[in-house]
């Protein structure tokens, strides 16, 4: 296994393991105080190989006090859209310079919390950067998509008290109605990834994405 280093890819301060030459290349999105040091070892249990690129979301959290991880977008409801379209596109840009220097090869964008939203918000833009999706335990907040996008899993936990398991159903169904080449799968878990989700991902990726195996 190569020794991960934090370096930037664009904008946005990344966690980076370098894989196989040529192969696919893994980008996890942590949720809302969290950090690229949270989510990137889940690349090691679901993409064997792959580059890990696990970017630390832009805004201190939280936006008061001491600072102890990193947000994609703030809980004000009146600056939430103008930070999302800041992160997205931030999000692009460290998305353009990882494929400048790694290769426009297989990309696989994974989401948690926060990071899901971003997931869906950026990879269902035509033309998405990404080959495969993946939304944990998120939401949609914007309707979009169609058949040309690429395949995606929502998964949501039963028993989630952060982000209710109904927010998981509502994406999938809207996005279903759209057309996107969705699956749904809802584990008996909490607002974490825990082993029946790291199943759920490993045989998505396996029928999706055989690089990634």
């Amino acid at each position: 296994m190569n020794q991960g280093l934090m370096r930037d890819f664009g904008p946005l301060r990344c966690y980076f393991e370098r894989g196989q030459e040529g192969g696919t290349v893994f980008m996890p999105l942590h949720g809302r105080g969290g950090t690229s040091r949270d989510i990137y070892v889940l690349g090691h249990a679901v993409a064997r190989g792959a580059h890990i690129v696990a970017p630390d979301a832009p805004l201190p959290w939280p936006p008061e006090g001491p600072v102890t991880g990193r947000a994609w977008y703030t809980q004000n409801e009146g600056r939430r859209r103008e930070e999302l379209l800041k992160a997205r596109e931030q999000l692009g840009k460290c998305i353009a310079a990882v494929k400048r220097e790694l290769g426009d090869g297989p990309l696989v964008l994974l989401g948690f919390s926060q990071g899901a939203v971003m997931t869906l918000d950026t990879g269902l833009r035509n033309p998405s950067p990404a080959s495969v999706l993946i939304a944990l335990s998120g939401f949609l907040y914007e309707d979009l998509g169609g058949p040309e996008s690429p395949p995606t899993l929502v998964a949501h936990g039963s028993m989630d008290d952060v982000i209710r398991v109904d927010a998981g159903r509502s994406a999938h169904e809207r996005l279903r109605k759209r057309g996107v080449p969705v699956e749904y799968r809802e584990t008996p878990t909490d607002h974490s990834i825990r082993h029946p989700v790291i199943s759920a991902i490993k045989a998505f990726l396996r029928e999706r994405l055989p690089a990634a195996r």
